[in-house]
Protein backbone atom coordinates (compact mmCIF):
# COMPACT_ATOMS: atom_id res chain seq x y z
CA UNK A 1 0.00 0.00 0.00
CA UNK A 2 3.05 2.59 0.86
CA UNK A 3 4.33 1.56 -2.84
CA UNK A 4 0.74 2.85 -4.28
CA UNK A 5 0.56 5.37 -2.41
CA UNK A 6 4.12 7.20 -3.30
CA UNK A 7 3.50 5.85 -7.05
CA UNK A 8 0.24 7.48 -6.84
CA UNK A 9 1.70 10.90 -5.55
CA UNK A 10 4.36 11.00 -7.79
CA UNK A 11 1.83 10.30 -10.62
CA UNK A 12 -0.25 13.16 -9.29
CA UNK A 13 2.66 15.62 -9.60
CA UNK A 14 3.83 14.69 -12.87
CA UNK A 15 0.70 15.32 -14.46
CA UNK A 16 0.08 18.42 -12.57
CA UNK A 17 3.02 19.67 -14.63
CA UNK A 18 2.03 18.04 -17.66
CA UNK A 19 -0.10 21.30 -19.17
CA UNK A 20 -2.64 24.44 -18.55
CA UNK A 21 -5.85 23.85 -17.71
CA UNK A 22 -5.86 20.43 -15.33
CA UNK A 23 -7.48 20.89 -11.90
CA UNK A 24 -7.13 17.87 -9.61
CA UNK A 25 -10.40 16.16 -9.30
CA UNK A 26 -10.41 12.87 -6.84
CA UNK A 27 -8.72 9.73 -6.08
CA UNK A 28 -9.83 6.13 -6.42
CA UNK A 29 -13.38 7.62 -7.99
CA UNK A 30 -15.93 4.85 -7.71
CA UNK A 31 -17.73 4.41 -11.31
CA UNK A 32 -20.71 1.87 -11.65
CA UNK A 33 -21.51 0.79 -15.16
CA UNK A 34 -24.32 -1.88 -15.54
CA UNK A 35 -22.10 -5.07 -14.97
CA UNK A 36 -18.90 -3.45 -13.17
CA UNK A 37 -17.08 -1.35 -9.98
CA UNK A 38 -14.70 0.60 -11.35
CA UNK A 39 -12.35 2.90 -9.78
CA UNK A 40 -10.32 5.54 -11.07
CA UNK A 41 -6.90 6.36 -9.52
CA UNK A 42 -6.19 9.93 -10.92
CA UNK A 43 -9.46 12.12 -11.93
CA UNK A 44 -8.64 15.30 -13.79
CA UNK A 45 -11.26 18.31 -15.01
CA UNK A 46 -9.75 20.25 -17.77
CA UNK A 47 -11.39 23.51 -17.80
CA UNK A 48 -9.89 24.90 -21.10
CA UNK A 49 -11.02 21.90 -22.78
CA UNK A 50 -13.91 21.60 -20.65
CA UNK A 51 -13.75 17.97 -20.39
CA UNK A 52 -14.43 15.49 -17.71
CA UNK A 53 -15.87 12.51 -16.41
CA UNK A 54 -19.41 13.52 -15.34
CA UNK A 55 -21.81 14.69 -18.21
CA UNK A 56 -19.90 14.73 -20.88
CA UNK A 57 -19.66 12.92 -24.25
CA UNK A 58 -16.12 11.88 -24.48
CA UNK A 59 -14.32 10.29 -21.59
CA UNK A 60 -10.38 10.19 -21.81
CA UNK A 61 -8.87 7.54 -19.75
CA UNK A 62 -5.50 5.70 -20.42
CA UNK A 63 -5.26 1.76 -19.18
CA UNK A 64 -2.16 0.44 -17.39
CA UNK A 65 -0.91 -3.21 -18.09
CA UNK A 66 -0.77 -5.36 -14.62
CA UNK A 67 2.91 -6.34 -15.70
CA UNK A 68 6.32 -5.21 -15.66
CA UNK A 69 8.16 -4.77 -18.90
CA UNK A 70 10.88 -7.46 -20.04
CA UNK A 71 14.89 -6.60 -19.45
CA UNK A 72 14.69 -6.01 -23.27
CA UNK A 73 12.19 -3.07 -23.10
CA UNK A 74 13.84 -1.77 -20.45
CA UNK A 75 16.82 -1.59 -21.81
CA UNK A 76 15.74 -0.45 -25.08
CA UNK A 77 13.83 2.28 -23.40
CA UNK A 78 16.75 3.60 -21.34
CA UNK A 79 19.00 3.35 -24.50
CA UNK A 80 16.35 6.21 -26.15
CA UNK A 81 15.96 8.35 -23.21
CA UNK A 82 19.86 8.61 -23.34
CA UNK A 83 20.14 9.71 -26.62
CA UNK A 84 17.36 12.36 -25.71
CA UNK A 85 19.41 13.55 -22.85
CA UNK A 86 22.49 13.54 -25.02
CA UNK A 87 21.37 15.56 -28.11
CA UNK A 88 20.13 17.92 -25.43
CA UNK A 89 23.44 18.15 -24.12
CA UNK A 90 25.02 18.45 -27.25
CA UNK A 91 22.25 21.30 -28.13
CA UNK A 92 22.93 23.07 -25.47
CA UNK A 93 27.07 23.68 -26.22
Amino acid sequence: MELEQALIDNLQQFLLELGKGFSFVARQKHIRTESSDFFIDLVFYNFILKCFLNESKQLFANKYLPFLPTEEELIAELEREKLIVQQRLENEK
